[in-house]
Protein backbone atom coordinates (compact mmCIF):
# COMPACT_ATOMS: atom_id res chain seq x y z
CA UNK A 1 0.00 0.00 0.00
CA UNK A 2 1.21 3.51 -1.51
CA UNK A 3 1.86 6.21 1.35
CA UNK A 4 -0.58 8.58 -0.35
CA UNK A 5 -3.90 5.24 0.19
CA UNK A 6 -2.11 5.23 3.84
CA UNK A 7 -2.36 9.03 5.00
CA UNK A 8 -6.10 9.16 3.02
CA UNK A 9 -7.09 5.80 5.22
CA UNK A 10 -5.49 7.41 8.56
CA UNK A 11 -6.79 10.98 7.51
CA UNK A 12 -10.45 9.58 6.80
CA UNK A 13 -10.99 7.59 10.00
CA UNK A 14 -9.76 10.44 11.95
CA UNK A 15 -12.35 12.28 9.97
CA UNK A 16 -15.17 9.56 10.86
CA UNK A 17 -14.64 9.01 14.00
CA UNK A 18 -14.83 12.33 14.70
CA UNK A 19 -17.70 12.99 12.57
CA UNK A 20 -19.34 9.24 14.72
CA UNK A 21 -18.58 11.23 18.42
CA UNK A 22 -20.02 14.51 17.36
CA UNK A 23 -22.87 12.77 16.06
CA UNK A 24 -23.51 10.67 19.02
CA UNK A 25 -22.83 13.29 21.61
CA UNK A 26 -25.38 15.47 18.87
CA UNK A 27 -28.53 12.69 19.29
CA UNK A 28 -27.93 12.65 22.95
CA UNK A 29 -27.65 16.34 23.30
CA UNK A 30 -31.14 16.38 21.23
CA UNK A 31 -32.86 13.96 23.06
CA UNK A 32 -32.14 15.09 26.61
CA UNK A 33 -33.19 18.48 25.19
CA UNK A 34 -36.36 16.70 23.92
CA UNK A 35 -37.28 15.15 27.31
CA UNK A 36 -36.80 19.05 28.66
CA UNK A 37 -38.96 20.50 26.42
CA UNK A 38 -41.42 17.61 26.85
CA UNK A 39 -41.08 18.50 30.55
CA UNK A 40 -42.09 21.72 29.96
CA UNK A 41 -45.01 21.34 27.82
CA UNK A 42 -46.24 19.26 30.51
CA UNK A 43 -45.82 21.99 33.46
CA UNK A 44 -47.34 24.52 31.41
CA UNK A 45 -49.94 22.16 31.04
CA UNK A 46 -50.68 21.87 34.84
CA UNK A 47 -49.90 25.35 35.07
CA UNK A 48 -52.65 26.88 32.58
CA UNK A 49 -55.51 24.07 34.27
CA UNK A 50 -54.63 25.63 37.11
CA UNK A 51 -55.09 28.86 36.21
CA UNK A 52 -58.66 27.93 34.28
CA UNK A 53 -59.48 25.73 37.31
CA UNK A 54 -58.95 28.68 39.52
CA UNK A 55 -61.08 30.98 37.40
CA UNK A 56 -63.85 28.41 37.25
CA UNK A 57 -63.63 28.14 40.89
CA UNK A 58 -64.52 32.23 41.10
CA UNK A 59 -66.86 32.79 38.38
CA UNK A 60 -68.69 29.02 38.16
CA UNK A 61 -67.80 28.82 35.14
CA UNK A 62 -66.72 25.28 33.58
CA UNK A 63 -66.64 26.20 29.98
CA UNK A 64 -62.82 27.12 29.83
CA UNK A 65 -62.06 24.87 31.56
CA UNK A 66 -63.73 21.95 29.34
CA UNK A 67 -62.30 23.94 26.10
CA UNK A 68 -58.73 23.52 27.99
CA UNK A 69 -59.49 19.68 28.26
CA UNK A 70 -60.72 19.62 24.42
CA UNK A 71 -57.08 21.06 23.71
CA UNK A 72 -55.22 18.81 26.03
CA UNK A 73 -57.02 15.53 24.80
CA UNK A 74 -55.20 16.16 21.17
CA UNK A 75 -52.06 15.20 22.50
CA UNK A 76 -51.22 11.72 21.53
CA UNK A 77 -49.61 11.23 25.37
CA UNK A 78 -52.34 12.85 27.39
CA UNK A 79 -54.44 10.68 29.57
CA UNK A 80 -56.09 12.71 31.76
CA UNK A 81 -57.05 15.51 33.81
CA UNK A 82 -58.92 17.42 36.55
CA UNK A 83 -59.50 19.73 38.79
CA UNK A 84 -59.66 18.86 42.60
CA UNK A 85 -61.20 21.28 45.33
CA UNK A 86 -59.84 21.80 48.70
CA UNK A 87 -61.31 18.81 50.37
CA UNK A 88 -59.90 15.98 47.71
CA UNK A 89 -63.45 16.07 45.60
CA UNK A 90 -62.89 16.12 41.32
CA UNK A 91 -64.81 18.81 40.67
CA UNK A 92 -63.87 18.70 37.19
CA UNK A 93 -62.79 15.66 35.05
CA UNK A 94 -61.45 15.26 31.32
CA UNK A 95 -63.35 12.05 31.62
CA UNK A 96 -67.07 13.60 33.08
CA UNK A 97 -68.31 10.45 34.36
CA UNK A 98 -65.28 10.62 37.02
CA UNK A 99 -66.44 14.12 38.08
CA UNK A 100 -67.13 14.42 41.85
CA UNK A 101 -64.98 11.64 42.98
CA UNK A 102 -62.27 11.61 45.87
CA UNK A 103 -59.26 12.19 44.51
CA UNK A 104 -57.11 12.79 48.01
CA UNK A 105 -53.30 12.23 46.22
CA UNK A 106 -52.93 15.60 44.44
CA UNK A 107 -50.21 17.71 45.74
CA UNK A 108 -51.91 20.83 46.26
CA UNK A 109 -48.76 22.81 48.04
CA UNK A 110 -46.25 22.90 45.34
CA UNK A 111 -46.03 22.31 41.57
CA UNK A 112 -44.85 18.42 41.46
CA UNK A 113 -44.69 15.42 39.15
CA UNK A 114 -44.92 12.27 40.39
CA UNK A 115 -45.43 8.82 38.88
CA UNK A 116 -48.09 6.47 39.08
CA UNK A 117 -49.81 3.04 37.68
CA UNK A 118 -53.28 2.77 35.97
CA UNK A 119 -54.96 -0.52 36.28
CA UNK A 120 -53.12 -1.60 32.99
CA UNK A 121 -49.37 -1.04 34.48
CA UNK A 122 -48.98 1.66 32.67
CA UNK A 123 -46.59 3.99 34.17
CA UNK A 124 -48.51 7.62 33.99
CA UNK A 125 -46.84 10.69 34.67
CA UNK A 126 -48.95 12.97 37.20
CA UNK A 127 -48.03 16.97 37.02
CA UNK A 128 -49.80 18.37 39.89
CA UNK A 129 -50.14 22.48 40.27
CA UNK A 130 -51.55 24.10 43.06
CA UNK A 131 -55.08 26.51 42.43
CA UNK A 132 -54.59 29.93 44.24
CA UNK A 133 -57.04 32.00 46.22
CA UNK A 134 -56.30 35.57 47.52
CA UNK A 135 -52.68 34.12 47.48
CA UNK A 136 -52.63 30.88 48.75
CA UNK A 137 -53.39 27.63 47.66
CA UNK A 138 -56.53 26.34 48.05
CA UNK A 139 -57.11 23.46 45.92
CA UNK A 140 -54.74 21.57 42.71
CA UNK A 141 -54.93 20.80 39.36
CA UNK A 142 -53.98 16.94 37.47
CA UNK A 143 -52.47 16.49 33.88
CA UNK A 144 -52.12 12.82 33.51
CA UNK A 145 -49.62 11.62 30.41
CA UNK A 146 -48.29 8.28 29.51
CA UNK A 147 -44.93 7.90 30.05
CA UNK A 148 -44.33 5.58 26.94
CA UNK A 149 -46.40 7.72 25.15
CA UNK A 150 -44.23 10.81 25.86
CA UNK A 151 -41.12 8.98 25.38
CA UNK A 152 -42.44 7.80 22.00
CA UNK A 153 -42.91 11.48 21.04
CA UNK A 154 -39.43 11.83 21.65
CA UNK A 155 -37.95 8.91 19.92
CA UNK A 156 -39.94 10.26 16.77
CA UNK A 157 -38.73 13.54 16.83
CA UNK A 158 -35.02 12.39 17.38
CA UNK A 159 -35.89 9.75 13.91
CA UNK A 160 -36.59 12.72 12.05
CA UNK A 161 -34.22 14.56 13.36
CA UNK A 162 -31.72 11.76 12.06
CA UNK A 163 -33.55 11.56 8.72
CA UNK A 164 -33.27 15.08 8.22
CA UNK A 165 -29.93 15.05 8.44
CA UNK A 166 -28.65 12.65 7.03
CA UNK A 167 -27.95 13.48 3.81
CA UNK A 168 -25.99 16.41 5.29
CA UNK A 169 -23.71 13.27 7.06
CA UNK A 170 -23.56 11.94 3.92
CA UNK A 171 -22.09 15.10 2.36
CA UNK A 172 -19.88 16.13 4.85
CA UNK A 173 -18.38 12.69 5.20
CA UNK A 174 -17.73 12.75 0.93
CA UNK A 175 -16.07 16.34 1.50
CA UNK A 176 -14.46 14.58 4.03
CA UNK A 177 -13.17 11.82 2.13
CA UNK A 178 -12.19 14.32 -1.00
CA UNK A 179 -10.05 16.56 2.11
CA UNK A 180 -8.35 13.64 2.98
CA UNK A 181 -7.41 12.61 -0.68
CA UNK A 182 -6.29 16.38 -1.33
CA UNK A 183 -4.21 16.47 1.83
CA UNK A 184 -2.82 13.08 1.76
CA UNK A 185 -1.60 13.87 -2.04
CA UNK A 186 -0.25 17.49 -0.65
CA UNK A 187 1.48 15.95 2.06
CA UNK A 188 2.99 12.35 -0.41
CA UNK A 189 4.14 14.62 -3.52
CA UNK A 190 6.92 16.67 -2.05
CA UNK A 191 8.04 13.08 -0.20
CA UNK A 192 7.82 11.14 -4.17
CA UNK A 193 9.70 13.92 -5.36
CA UNK A 194 12.66 13.71 -2.89
CA UNK A 195 12.36 9.51 -3.81
CA UNK A 196 12.63 10.45 -7.56
CA UNK A 197 15.74 13.31 -6.82
CA UNK A 198 17.41 10.65 -4.47
CA UNK A 199 16.94 7.90 -7.10
CA UNK A 200 18.95 10.08 -9.63
CA UNK A 201 21.60 11.38 -7.19
CA UNK A 202 21.99 7.69 -6.77
CA UNK A 203 22.52 7.47 -10.41
CA UNK A 204 24.97 10.07 -10.40
CA UNK A 205 22.97 12.82 -11.55
CA UNK A 206 24.38 15.55 -9.51
CA UNK A 207 21.87 18.67 -10.42
CA UNK A 208 19.10 16.47 -9.32
CA UNK A 209 17.01 18.83 -7.57
CA UNK A 210 13.49 19.05 -5.94
CA UNK A 211 11.01 21.69 -5.11
CA UNK A 212 11.29 23.49 -1.67
CA UNK A 213 8.60 25.40 -1.97
CA UNK A 214 6.45 22.80 0.77
CA UNK A 215 5.52 24.59 4.21
CA UNK A 216 7.28 23.06 7.40
CA UNK A 217 9.36 20.08 7.78
CA UNK A 218 8.86 19.19 4.58
CA UNK A 219 9.94 22.40 2.99
CA UNK A 220 13.55 22.34 5.38
CA UNK A 221 13.86 18.46 4.12
CA UNK A 222 13.95 19.16 0.48
CA UNK A 223 16.40 22.13 0.50
CA UNK A 224 18.40 19.76 3.01
CA UNK A 225 18.44 17.73 0.01
CA UNK A 226 19.29 20.16 -2.30
CA UNK A 227 22.27 21.70 -0.26
CA UNK A 228 23.12 17.53 0.04
CA UNK A 229 23.06 17.16 -3.80
CA UNK A 230 25.09 20.79 -4.69
CA UNK A 231 27.77 18.92 -1.96
CA UNK A 232 27.58 15.77 -3.79
CA UNK A 233 28.60 17.18 -7.21
CA UNK A 234 31.31 19.62 -5.63
CA UNK A 235 32.74 16.45 -4.32
CA UNK A 236 32.66 14.71 -7.63
CA UNK A 237 34.22 17.63 -9.35
CA UNK A 238 37.16 18.12 -6.82
CA UNK A 239 37.90 13.80 -7.06
CA UNK A 240 37.96 14.52 -10.56
CA UNK A 241 40.43 17.49 -10.41
CA UNK A 242 42.49 15.32 -7.89
CA UNK A 243 42.66 12.55 -10.10
CA UNK A 244 43.14 14.38 -13.39
CA UNK A 245 46.22 16.08 -11.70
CA UNK A 246 47.39 13.40 -10.05
CA UNK A 247 47.77 11.59 -13.18
CA UNK A 248 49.04 14.62 -14.99
CA UNK A 249 52.12 14.57 -12.11
CA UNK A 250 52.87 10.93 -12.31
CA UNK A 251 52.15 10.61 -16.28
CA UNK A 252 55.93 11.92 -16.95
CA UNK A 253 57.96 10.04 -14.53
CA UNK A 254 56.14 7.21 -15.35
CA UNK A 255 56.62 6.87 -18.94
CA UNK A 256 59.90 7.27 -18.48
CA UNK A 257 60.33 4.33 -16.31
CA UNK A 258 57.83 2.28 -18.79
CA UNK A 259 60.29 3.41 -21.38
CA UNK A 260 63.54 2.55 -19.47
CA UNK A 261 62.24 -0.47 -18.58
CA UNK A 262 61.40 -1.73 -22.19
CA UNK A 263 64.96 -0.41 -23.52
CA UNK A 264 66.43 -2.78 -20.63
CA UNK A 265 63.79 -5.97 -21.72
CA UNK A 266 64.82 -5.64 -25.45
CA UNK A 267 68.12 -5.28 -27.16
CA UNK A 268 67.42 -1.60 -28.40
CA UNK A 269 70.64 -0.79 -26.67
CA UNK A 270 73.07 -3.14 -28.14
CA UNK A 271 76.26 -4.74 -26.50
CA UNK A 272 78.34 -2.13 -24.08
CA UNK A 273 81.94 -1.71 -25.66
CA UNK A 274 84.88 -2.93 -23.80
CA UNK A 275 88.07 -1.03 -23.46
CA UNK A 276 91.08 -2.27 -22.41
CA UNK A 277 93.97 -0.03 -20.98
CA UNK A 278 97.69 -1.70 -21.41
CA UNK A 279 100.68 -0.12 -19.62
CA UNK A 280 103.69 0.63 -21.73
CA UNK A 281 107.45 2.02 -20.77
CA UNK A 282 109.01 4.14 -22.57
CA UNK A 283 111.85 1.77 -23.14
CA UNK A 284 109.09 -0.44 -24.63
CA UNK A 285 107.76 2.32 -26.74
CA UNK A 286 111.21 2.88 -28.00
Amino acid sequence: MTLRWRFSIFIAAVIVVTVSVYSVGFLYSEKRHLEIEQEKAHLTAANHLAYACGQALVNRDDLAVLNFFKELSRSTDFVEAMCVDEHGRITLHSNLKKSGAKMASVNAKIPSRVTIKDTGGRNLWAYDHPVFRAGRPVSGARVVFDEQRTQNQVKNALTGTMRRSSGLAVGILGIAFLFAWGTARALTRPILAMAVGAKRVGGGDWSARVDAGAPGELGVLAREFNTMSEKLGELDRLKDQFVAAVSHDLRNPLGAINASAKMLQGDALGPVPVTRWTSSSPASRD
